[in-house]
């Protein structure tokens, strides 16, 4: 519902509502008033920031339809590498060896899933007091600590 919708529906529950005389019922007619008076006005175009808000409420809806595709096409594995076990073959121990598979087998055996790109991963930053702790004088030094702690973050 719209404001201008809401504003005719208070208007018509104030018209229900005013069949008395009582000090309240005048205010409430003077509130009525205003309503009609601002409803028969036309509806006027927004301004500059109205505009503004507009295009960025489009684009944030835009956004978030794309990140809602992103995220329906997240990657799948599309084999799997299992750890199965064989018969000993004479040996003292079974022999164990890595298989790939489209399907994982319903063991308890270990098994990697293998993608045809790696899983993205999420992104690690710094907290203020890590980068607190590898504060530096020297601009060369600074940015050669916070790098070295976003790569180890990163697993990179």
């Amino acid at each position: 519902m719209n404001l201008r919708e809401a504003a005719q529906q208070a208007l018509e529950a104030l018209t229900a509502a005013l069949s008395d005389d009582q000090p309240y019922i005048d205010r409430c007619k003077a509130a009525q008033d205003a309503l009609r008076a601002a409803l028969e006005q036309p509806e006027q175009e927004p301004g500059f920031w109205g505009r503004v808000a507009a295009r960025q409420s489009e684009k944030i809806k835009q956004l978030e339809t794309a990140l809602d595709e992103l995220k329906q096409h997240e990657q799948e594995p599309v084999a799997w590498l299992e750890l199965r076990t064989l018969s000993s073959g004479g040996y003292a121990s079974p022999i164990k060896e890595w298989r790939v598979t489209q399907n994982p087998s319903t063991s308890n055996a270990p098994r990697k899933p293998l993608y045809t790109h790696p899983p993205r991963r999420e992104w690690r930053g710094l907290r203020e007091y890590e980068v607190a702790q590898m504060w530096s004088p020297h601009p060369g030094d600074f940015s050669h600590a916070i790098e070295a702690a976003l790569k180890e973050k990163n697993n990179g």
